[in-house]
């Protein structure tokens, strides 16, 4: 992926030198959405940056002329999202390996926040469209991510103090831990690739360690390249936010998931679980409780689920992950009993 490239980071030092020169935001914001479209064009991905590009005009033109707040305006949202669905559902349909334009779902969610908060009222459209667009295209979130808040990057754009010694230090930091991390999940796949080639021959505990390397692979991968987008963000003063906090050390799912892909399971439970969960409540009521929890965790999960594909097995993996979540409570005292009791008979 490109922010591994030498040439990327010969390009971003150079272009961090300049951006520290100048005075004007709106220069400032221009080098930024010149960052972008090196991304892009050095990988001639120019027909990815216009479908990203067209998306977000329209949301800003469409929340910035917002006058109808009847249930036509929900209409917004559903257009934002439909560069998203029409590439997720065309594979489905024609059965062909067709690739989502890079960056297209980070972005997506990531607008479909702001049209939310905006049309709730919980946030003010934008004004000016070279922060919003070099805020929604920032570059270093569009290959992995994180989704971020619009209106928090527009601002950290607008008053960022280039050259901060204390951002381009952890900067520094972060980028080289996350190239260090996605050189440790090169290695790791070494042994999952050597695994799946004699996996019929593999005895229980090296099958075992051949699912497992491909988690580890895939964290290392994972959180290796959004450390790095951290901290190319950082070199230009904008904090976004953490993605991973050491989710394998956690002891039940309903912890993991709350430390894992932190941005997407963020979103999803402030745009989806949250508002599955009062509808739910006003549809059966509050003595059915635990059954609005199932049906709120279901489609959370479920939702998260389908955006990685669009597949049966994940319709089972989303009822798999919800059973665990909701039982994780009486698991821990059920643990905690078993602890008690063990400790009395010593």
């Amino acid at each position: 992926m490109i922010l591994t490239y030498p040439f990327f980071w010969a390009f971003i030092w150079i272009v961090v030198f300049t951006y520290g020169l100048l005075q004007k935001a709106l220069h400032r914001t221009l080098i930024l959405l010149v960052c972008t479209l090196f991304i892009y064009f050095s990988e001639f991905l120019w027909v990815d940056f216009l479908v990203l590009f067209l998306t977000t005009l329209f949301s800003f033109f469409s929340l910035k002329h917002l006058r109808n707040r009847g249930p036509g305006k929900w209409l917004i949202p559903i257009l934002i999202a439909l560069p998203f669905l029409f590439f997720k559902l065309q594979g489905l349909i024609t059965h062909q390996d067709i690739a989502i334009p890079l960056g297209l779902s980070y972005v997506t969610f990531t607008l479909l926040a702001y049209a939310i908060d905006t049309i709730k009222n919980r946030s003010h459209p934008s004004t000016n469209l070279g922060t919003f667009l070099s805020s929604a295209l920032f570059f270093s979130a569009l290959p992995s991510g994180p989704i971020h808040s619009l209106p928090q990057t527009e601002r950290q754009i607008a008053e960022a103090k280039p050259w901060n010694q204390r951002n381009l230090l952890l900067g520094v930091i972060l980028i080289a831990n996350g190239l260090f991390k996605k050189n440790i999940g090169d290695l790791i796949s070494l042994v999952a690739l050597q695994s799946k080639a004699d996996i019929l021959e593999m005895s229980v505990l090296d099958r075992w360690v051949s699912f497992l390397s491909l988690g580890a692979e895939f964290y290392a991968d994972f959180s290796g390249y959004t450390d790095m987008a951290l901290g190319f963000a950082l070199l230009f003063g904008v904090h976004l936010p953490e993605n991973f906090a050491l989710p394998f050390l956690t002891t039940n799912m309903a912890d993991f998931w709350s430390r894992w892909h932190m941005s997407l399971t963020g979103w999803a439970r402030t745009y989806l679980f949250f508002p599955t969960m009062a509808k739910s409540l006003d549809l059966f009521g509050r003595e059915n409780v635990r059954f609005v929890t199932f049906i709120a965790t279901f489609a959370t999960m479920l939702f998260i689920g389908l955006w990685h594909d669009i597949s049966i097995s994940f319709f089972v993996w989303a009822g798999y992950n919800t059973l665990l979540i909701l039982f994780t409570p009486w698991l821990d005292a059920f643990l905690s009993r078993l602890t008690r009791y063990s400790k009395g008979i010593l």
